[in-house]
């Protein structure tokens, strides 16, 4: 298919306006050539490494020069449609995948058929084998015995036997059926009538013989019996003697240590003071009894 290329023409407005002229300068561009020759001879040294050389060239490979863009003459003219266009480049498409397939001459060695791999099947240790016949046997039990309890707990299906009820036996059971529900609805209705009557009439209080208990522990609480042949025998027992916990007997036990010490010590004070007593009324009956010098010499 023809190649058609466009060339834009000038516009004049490029073409008036002016170009701006750099003044002259003897160091302009240095640095740039310096980086291009650094960055040439990297490539140099890189593509010009041992790998990258090719063995030779390919006898049947050849390379075609580009042709020129030839404007032609029906330029101008209207286009095909696009459509007409991505048509004929479909078509193109698998004879450039084909050229490109058998363009390369090298020898390609042929696919191998890839050996399927052996299966060996994985080895089980003789206590792991008998771990899982141990637990298939319990499984295959436990299943036995929930069957057999699910078998014991469903009940047994009775069969109905006997002939089918006639129309007149069934219509015999129905009047039947009827007179017991209007009964058992009377003796309802009879005595919900007597509990409205017990409820609205006046209670007369009760004049007989009766024992009544009052609680003291948190709220206040009253237990009345008014039948005294049948009262409890729990309320006759004894009354219970007050727990002491182990701390409160210690604590009593100090106490009863502390009050014998100072008993004691009132004792001994006590007695400290009568010999203190007797010894001052002994000293004054001495002095009483012996005469003093002047007494003497008189």
């Amino acid at each position: 298919m023809p190649r058609h290329s466009r060339r834009r023409s000038p516009s004049p407005e490029s073409d008036a306006e002016p170009r701006k002229v750099l003044p002259a300068r003897s160091s302009r561009g240095a640095r740039i050539h310096k980086l291009i020759g650094e960055e040439a001879e990297a490539d140099a040294s890189f593509w010009g490494q041992a790998a990258w050389q090719e063995e030779g060239e390919d006898d049947d490979y050849s390379t075609e020069a580009e042709e020129e863009d030839v404007v032609d003459s029906d330029f101008d003219a209207d286009e095909a449609p696009d459509e007409e266009i991505h048509d004929a480049e479909e078509d193109e498409k698998p004879t450039k995948r084909k050229r490109s397939a058998t363009s390369s001459g090298r020898y390609k060695e042929p696919l191998q058929p890839r050996q399927a791999k052996r299966y060996v099947a994985p080895t089980v240790r003789s206590s792991t084998a008998r771990k899982s016949s141990e637990s298939s046997e319990m499984r295959r039990r436990a299943s036995h015995e929930a069957a057999k309890l699910a078998a014991k707990s469903k009940k047994p299906i009775v069969e109905k036997t006997g002939n089918r009820l006639t129309q007149a036996q069934l219509i015999a059971e129905a009047v039947r059926t009827e007179v017991e529900n209007t009964q058992s609805l009377q003796r309802l209705e009879q005595l919900e009538e007597e509990k409205k009557a017990e409820s609205v009439a006046p209670k007369a209080p009760f004049t007989g013989s009766m024992v009544r208990y009052y609680s003291k522990l948190g709220a206040p609480k009253t237990i009345t019996f008014i039948n005294t042949l049948n009262f409890p025998s729990i309320f006759n027992q004894s009354k219970p003697k007050k727990r002491i916990s182990s701390q409160e007997q210690k604590i009593n036990r100090l106490k009863r240590e502390q009050e014998e010490e100072e008993e004691e010590e009132e004792n001994e004070s006590v007695q400290d003071e009568d010999v203190e007593e007797k010894d001052s009324q002994q000293h004054g009956v001495l002095q009483n009894t012996t005469p003093t010098a002047a007494q003497a010499a008189a």
